[in-house]
């Protein structure tokens, strides 16, 4: 199934692009996309293991089931104050 992956500011200049589309299996999770991206891209492994998942606009947990089509985006949490 095609999933369309945002990266954020600070991943997004790891690999170069910000936005592409993922082949993944029918069953996959967020993780099963994490672990692709960092298989693919490793300049992405410790960004991504701490980047906020975003599902649709909504923030999700790294087991939840995707769908064809869903949107993910991967934010790295920002400090400040």
């Amino acid at each position: 199934m095609d999933i369309p992956v945002r990266l954020g500011a600070g991943l997004s200049r790891l690999i170069g692009r910000s936005q592409f589309v993922v082949d993944l299996p029918p069953d996959a999770t967020v993780e099963d996309l994490i672990t692709f991206l960092e298989d693919s891209y490793p300049s992405l492994a410790s960004g991504a293991t701490r980047a906020l998942t975003v599902v649709d606009g909504r923030q999700v947990g790294r087991t939840q089931a995707l769908s064809e089509g869903e949107q993910v985006s991967l934010l790295l949490p920002a400090a400040g104050g």
